[in-house]
């Protein structure tokens, strides 16, 4: 008997915590991002808007043909051009205008260069 009140207790107590009203949650502040700094070409020259974006996106395309391109032929290529042979990744992007495509040697990756 006196367990099933000691029972009852128990439930009645953890019903009313269980019931109570909580408390609003407390709203999440949102910093809004710092400006991010302007793209480079790879000899440092900013370039703005569009160009930046597209010789940027044409850039790593051209460097994921190219390692395709050296694990397929095991050397480099002598030109940007010779990545059309690749095919997985479509065409070879144009360069954005006032700029060229080259190959870098050293760290096996395709840069946009100012003419």
């Amino acid at each position: 008997m006196k367990f099933k009140v000691l029972l009852g207790c128990v439930v009645l107590a953890l019903a009313v915590s269980a019931c109570r009203r909580k408390p609003a949650p407390t709203p999440v502040s949102v910093e809004p991002l710092p400006p991010q700094p302007a793209a480079k070409l790879a000899d440092g020259t900013p370039i703005a808007g569009n160009e930046a974006e597209m010789a940027l996106s044409n850039a790593s395309v051209l460097t994921m043909m190219l390692q395709e391109f050296v694990a397929k032929n095991g050397r480099l290529p002598n030109n940007v051009q010779e990545l059309s042979a690749i095919t997985t990744f479509g065409a070879v992007p144009r360069p954005p205008a006032g700029y060229r495509f080259e190959i870098d040697g050293k760290k096996k990756a395709v840069i946009a260069v100012k003419q």
